[in-house]
């Protein structure tokens, strides 16, 4: 994650091995590599923000990544899992 956040993934690498998958991996290999080390400083952020909660001695509570669509529904079971948690 540290080379991705810092950009220092091998882009020749990943351009042949798009390429090696049909795909134009001289076009492509840019734009991925660039949404990678996003990715990667988004993930990073969030681990830092996790870290300094757990400092400050707040709770926090991880609900369940959902998949699908999002109805009524969904949001009732996230609420349940909350309320069991002591959420109020």
């Amino acid at each position: 994650m540290a080379r991705a956040a810092g950009g220092r993934l091998d882009s020749a690498t990943i351009a042949a091995s798009l390429k090696e998958a049909g795909l134009d991996g001289e076009s492509l290999a840019g734009p991925l590599l660039l949404e990678a080390a996003e990715h990667a400083q988004g993930w990073r952020a969030q681990l830092a923000c996790r870290a300094r909660l757990e400092e400050l001695g707040r709770l926090t509570y991880e609900l369940p990544k959902l998949t699908g669509r999002i109805d009524t529904g969904s949001l009732y079971e996230l609420a349940d899992q909350l309320t069991q948690a002591g959420v109020r």
